[in-house]
């Protein structure tokens, strides 16, 4: 069990028998949750802190390998998209597309999450649901505006498809 805290300690659990079996330490919180993939008697788990630095960790090391950073800061998870491919929503609203095969972070922006009437307000803070080629995401924002905060990105075009706008 891969366990992040808002302290930046990471824990790995053994689900056996519920010992810690490594613990490391992230650069500030990671709040979202892991993206982990297994292989026969192995895994690793990828993940972002608040203050945008991606990580992995894997089965028999005790080393956090930094990816690099990326600016915007990290609350929510990273959602997965194909074999080795991950979406990543920064708290500033970028939506990034990324893939880990080389086990180097590749990433590139996609899409904004659209501003509303009160601009630079927007905070996401959980994972995108992704079905097919769309990315529904949903965001905070530090004040109210007509327009409900929910968007959706086409993962292929890299575009904003459309953002809800009836408040009723």
């Amino acid at each position: 069990i891969i366990a992040p805290t808002d302290s930046g300690d990471v824990f790995v659990i053994d689900s056996a028998n519920g010992e810690i079996a490594e613990i490391y330490r992230a650069d500030s919180p990671v709040f979202g949750e892991p993206l982990t993939f297994q292989a026969v008697g192995a895994w690793k788990a990828f993940f972002a802190s608040h203050l945008g630095t991606f990580y992995y960790v894997e089965s028999g090391s005790s080393i956090l390998h930094t990816l690099g950073e990326r600016g915007g800061g990290f609350r929510a998870g990273l959602m997965p998209i194909g074999s080795d491919g991950f979406v990543a929503v920064a708290e500033n609203g970028d939506v990034l597309k990324g893939s880990l095969q080389t086990g180097k972070l590749l990433t590139h922006p996609i899409a904004l999450a659209p501003d509303g009437e009160f601009a630079g307000g927007t905070s996401i803070s959980s994972r995108p649901l992704v079905i097919g080629d769309k990315a529904y995401i949903g965001f905070a924002r530090c004040t109210y505006d007509r327009n409900p905060a929910v968007f959706c990105v086409d993962l292929r075009e890299e575009s904003v498809v459309w953002a809800a706008s009836n408040s009723d």
